[in-house]
């Protein structure tokens, strides 16, 4: 009989602590409420976009839980903006210490094509419910998986000093109703230029599938800074006609002083 009571308060324990399962803590020092981020995009030697990043002076709370609100607007400009109009915003509610996000919605306006949809997240359910002009439909989703934005912040949170040249990053993300197990290869470290001055940067290339976009073997790369921001600098993409670049163009509220050095 006590064999009997001790099974049973054993699996009332067991399914206790499975009920309290508890969010994931990631340690940073990277950003806080009230950066803001801007960014200038080239097609070959045209400049053909921009976009802002803004992190909320405020906190938000949903699913009980304090969140970063990350804005991101992105518009075309010059040349591109005669050709096809742009207007993209996208809004993720970024887990303070999980750095997951809570809720993700964007507003897609690009020549023609127009996309509105918001996901929910339940992050401890592994679950994600997407919401479009289409319907509505429930997604399970792997541990922590990111949107478009919390993936940026996400990467910020890393501690490069851990991985070798060559080395394999995995990021799970998703996008409307897909997951992706987005593979990033780390590059090393390397000395880019900006309009600041100098700056030493981690450099990522995320694995490409086989595609009639981009061309050669590392076609998109992306510089961040090898400092305690550790914020993208510069991403390039090698296009089969021309290239893109996108470089930081200003910033302001940065939890540290960016280390940008001038040559002579």
């Amino acid at each position: 009989m006590k064999r009997l009571v001790s099974l049973i308060l054993l699996w009332v324990l067991l399914v206790a602590a499975k009920w309290k399962e508890s969010y994931r803590v990631v340690e940073h020092d990277a950003f806080q409420a009230g950066e803001e981020i801007d960014y200038l995009l080239h097609y070959m030697f045209v400049n053909a976009g921009t976009a802002h990043i803004e992190v909320s002076k405020k906190l938000y709370s949903v699913n009980g839980r304090p969140c970063y609100r990350v804005d991101v607007y992105g518009r075309s400009i010059g040349g591109l903006e005669m050709v096809t109009k742009i207007r993209d915003f996208w809004r993720s509610y970024i887990d303070t210490a999980a750095i997951a996000p809570h809720r993700f919605y964007r507003n897609i306006q690009e020549g023609r094509y127009k996309k509105e949809e918001t996901t929910q997240f339940y992050p401890l359910q592994r679950l994600a419910k997407v919401k479009d002009e289409k319907g509505e439909s429930v997604v399970k989703t792997p541990p922590y998986v990111q949107d478009l934005v919390s993936g940026f912040y996400y990467v910020r949170t890393l501690d490069f000093r851990r991985y070798q040249k060559g080395d394999t990053l995995r990021i799970p993300g998703i996008l409307e109703h897909d997951i992706y197990d987005l593979a990033v290869l780390y590059l090393g470290k390397e000395e880019v230029e900006t309009k600041f001055g100098w700056i030493d940067c981690h450099v990522l290339s995320p694995v490409m599938p086989p595609n009639e976009l981009f061309r050669g073997k590392h076609p998109v790369k992306m510089w961040v800074s090898a400092d305690r921001n550790q914020i993208p600098v510069k991403i390039a993409a090698e296009l089969l006609i021309g290239a893109v670049e996108v470089d930081i163009e200003n910033y302001k509220n940065l939890k540290h002083p960016m280390p940008f050095k001038k040559k002579y």
